[in-house]
């Protein structure tokens, strides 16, 4: 049976938390694992796409038990697959980390920063204003299916594309991806420009969240008008089976 309501007031003190939370909802997607029912003090939020949610009351039984199943049933044997865990307080990150640690980054090590954004009006049409469309590229809006995207091409090829990570809501949560050869170009500007100006003539609340290691996302979201809303905190984890 579907729970998710049972536990979600747990989760609303993470930031990002009660969206993803609702999207899982509203899809019947993941999963929602509690230390016991139907009075849980913990709770576990499983998404597809490596986001792991933690909230409650921490206790080291729970925590083991479910870092156990993300390893065993979540990677796949001769794979390496990151790990994104969420949760609400020092002392839940703490335990989170001593059992994670063989599968900290070498790279970016037991922790990353995740920024959310949300968009300003007056400094997305400031950027609009003074922004000029990047010679010898084209650009076409492709919508329907109450999705949209918006793609460059470069002598008929597809080199860049921003579109939405198809979490619904009414929320339009940005996604951006540019050829490398064509970067530096303004090409992730002058996408994003269009799916903004898609995004408030269809009534879409536009949303850019990215971790504060990916230095050109933040900026980009920036320079579209977006305004950081929440910050916070999290495990990671790159494990390999």
């Amino acid at each position: 049976m579907n729970q998710y309501e049972a536990v979600s007031p747990m989760f609303s003190g993470i930031p990002g938390a009660a969206w993803h939370f609702a999207s899982m909802a509203d899809k019947n997607m993941g999963a929602v694992i509690v230390d016991e029912f139907p009075n849980p003090s913990a709770a576990y939020l499983e998404t597809p796409f490596f986001f792991y949610y933690f909230a409650g009351t921490y206790h080291k039984p729970f925590v083991e038990d479910i870092l156990k199943h993300i390893v065993a049933d979540m990677v796949p044997i001769g794979e390496t697959r990151p790990a994104f865990i969420f949760s609400p307080d020092q002392d839940w990150k703490d335990g989170i980390e001593r059992h994670l640690k063989p599968h900290i980054s070498e790279k970016f090590g037991a922790y990353l920063t995740r920024r959310i954004y949300h968009l300003d009006i007056e400094k997305y049409a400031e950027t609009k204003k003074s922004f000029s469309a990047p010679q010898g590229y084209t650009l076409e809006l492709l919508s329907g299916d109450g999705s949209a995207r918006s793609a460059a091409y470069f002598d008929g090829e597809e080199v860049g594309h921003c579109g939405d990570g198809g979490q619904g809501l009414g929320f339009f949560e940005f996604e951006v991806f540019t050829a490398p050869v064509h970067r530096k170009k303004g090409l992730a500007l002058a996408c994003g420009l269009q799916l903004i100006e898609y995004c408030l003539q269809n009534k879409l609340k536009p949303q850019w969240s990215c971790f504060t290691a990916n230095v050109p996302s933040c900026r980009l979201a920036e320079r579209l008008g977006f305004v950081m809303t929440a910050e916070t905190q999290i495990n990671y984890a790159e494990i390999k089976r």
